[in-house]
């Protein structure tokens, strides 16, 4: 399993999503440490957690596909943030028919 989640991730990396991949990734494993942690702080074994990170690892393996089958939304930006604001044309350079307007 851990090498399709490479996988994916790798693609996913490719198709736009770069360093935001690492984050479903490193929830799912901060996940499985803490239940494994709390399973031995409860004297629990190992195998009694066993089926929760399986769904874990499959939840996993189905956000990389999604994130490797379409490519992130850009955000849109507002047009005076990125250019400067339109100025209207002086009115004596305006011409009509080959002739100044003014």
């Amino acid at each position: 399993m851990l090498l399709v989640e490479i996988g994916l991730a790798g693609w996913a990396f490719r198709k736009g999503w770069r360093w935001r991949v690492l984050l479903p990734i490193g929830i799912a494993f901060a996940a499985a440490f803490l239940i494994g942690m709390g399973a031995a702080a409860g004297g629990g074994s190992a195998n009694a957690a066993k089926p929760l990170l399986a769904l874990m690892d499959i939840g996993l393996i189905v956000v990389l596909a999604i994130m490797s089958g379409r490519a992130p939304v850009a955000r849109e930006t507002s047009r005076s943030a990125i250019h400067a604001p339109e100025v209207p044309p002086d009115p004596e350079s305006v011409h009509v028919f080959g002739q100044n307007a003014v």
